[in-house]
């Protein structure tokens, strides 16, 4: 099982080190720092307050959050900090 977890990692890794230039040249610095924040910020609320619920109303519940901090993002880049910041936060 250690392997698996090895291997885990170093994918997480692989993925980090592709997805952050990406999300760095087509948001900005400034504006990824806060979009990350906020990001990271609606993710563990969204764990808090539904729990073991479904992902698609915790990611609903992402959206309008982002949303409601006047932050709009394709789903393509929404779904890259989703991923990472549900990465960061286990």
């Amino acid at each position: 099982m250690e392997w698996l977890e090895m291997a885990g990692a170093v994918l997480v890794l692989m993925a980090g080190a592709v997805a952050l230039p990406w999300l760095w040249a087509r948001v900005g610095a400034e504006k990824l720092k806060t979009v990350w924040k906020w990001t990271c910020v609606s993710v563990q609320a969204a764990e808090q307050i539904f729990g073991s619920e479904t992902g698609e109303r915790k990611k609903a519940y992402v959206r309008e959050f982002l949303r409601g901090k006047g932050l709009r993002l394709d789903e393509k880049t929404l779904e890259a900090l989703l991923e990472a910041a549900v990465r960061e936060l286990t």
